[in-house]
């Protein structure tokens, strides 16, 4: 945003000059009419105009160039921040389950088998177990504690690009000048996102392979001996959560 800013301050300080230098010309060639052509003081006052009007398209294009790096910055940011609130700060809560809620329905499973054991009076307190047990739910129990706790991670308000006072332009300049430096900024993009792909697809099938192995260790928990079955399990955490 400060390039951009000093950018645009630089063109319009340019701006006026060729403006002013413009219009010397424009009063040399009025209170001379027909006698200006070829003459000295005419061909200095063309040249300095042609010399401002040079350094303006420069200038111009590189505030142009600094508009475009601010527009793709604002836009990357917002997109950036949609998505961690969107997607990514559930997934992480779900990182941060750790199975809590396979714990909780064996844990009452097993009171209820026990308690089936013990006396069939219980059936009361048996049915509020299996009511409970059966309400386990990881994603309603996720989407009520962001509903509770909404403006901790509500999505924030967007990045607004604010243009220099008299700059009507709002999107990203496609010139032909800029063209090749545009598309070169393309594709360094699309590559860095090929790798970041790659990157998550693996760790996504690192996770899925953690997942099915513990749910395995899960279910033989209760077979075998149960020394080795808490070794095994403690040795897949360290494996894995490490």
């Amino acid at each position: 945003m400060k390039t951009y800013q000093l950018c645009y301050a630089e063109m319009c300080g340019i701006e006026r000059k060729k403006r002013s230098a413009e219009e010397d010309v424009k009063r040399y060639e009025d209170s001379n009419p027909g006698k200006y052509e070829g003459s000295r003081r005419h061909r200095s006052l063309v040249k300095y105009y042609k010399r401002r009007e040079e350094k303006y398209e420069v200038v111009r294009l590189k505030c142009t160039k600094a508009r475009n790096e601010y527009l793709l910055c604002v836009k990357a940011a917002n997109a950036a921040l949609h998505r961690f609130f969107a997607q990514d700060l559930s997934y992480l809560i779900d990182c941060m389950d750790l199975g809590m809620d396979f714990w909780l329905r064996a844990l009452v499973e097993k009171v209820i088998e026990e308690r089936k054991k013990i006396t069939q009076h219980e059936m009361d307190s048996l049915a509020s177990l299996s009511t409970l047990r059966s309400s386990v739910d990881v994603k309603a129990d996720k989407q009520k504690f962001f509903e509770a706790n909404h403006q901790l991670f509500m999505l924030p308000k967007q990045f607004e690009f604010r243009p220099q006072l008299g700059d009507a332009i709002m999107e990203v300049s496609a010139e032909q000048s800029l063209s090749a430096d545009l598309l070169q900024r393309q594709l360094q993009i699309e590559k860095r996102l090929e790798g970041l792909q790659f990157e998550v697809d693996e760790v996504w099938k690192s996770l899925e392979a953690s997942e099915k192995q513990l749910l395995q260790l899960y279910n033989t928990q209760f077979e075998g001996d149960a020394g080795k079955w808490r070794n095994d399990l403690h040795v897949t955490y360290q494996y894995y959560l490490k």
